[in-house]
């Protein structure tokens, strides 16, 4: 759809209002928090995954032996959500 994010909310919102549509999505508003919080839960979900992941298959030693950490994740996200699940993540994990 052309136009803007808070558009395409608009456009779905309204579009949500026939009696045979539903909406899903990860942007709560008032009224509508309990399905976005199953998809943010989805989302820590996901990050933990991949970070097990990573843990097994990333084993870096430094000259001395030691293993080092992983201390930068890029990651490319288009919704707040998401970017807020796999932020929560990162700081869970750390001590």
């Amino acid at each position: 759809m052309a136009g803007s994010h808070d558009a395409a909310v608009r456009a779905a919102r309204a579009a949500a209002g026939a009696p045979d549509a539903v909406l899903v999505q990860d942007m709560a508003r008032e009224g509508y928090e309990e399905i976005p919080a199953l998809i943010v839960e989805g989302y820590r979900t996901l990050f933990a995954e991949v970070d097990a992941q990573l843990d097994a298959a990333v084993a870096v030693t430094d000259a001395d032996g030691m293993v080092a950490a992983r201390d930068l994740a890029r990651l490319g996200v288009a919704s707040g959500p998401c970017g807020a699940a796999a932020l929560a993540g990162a700081r869970a994990a750390r001590p």
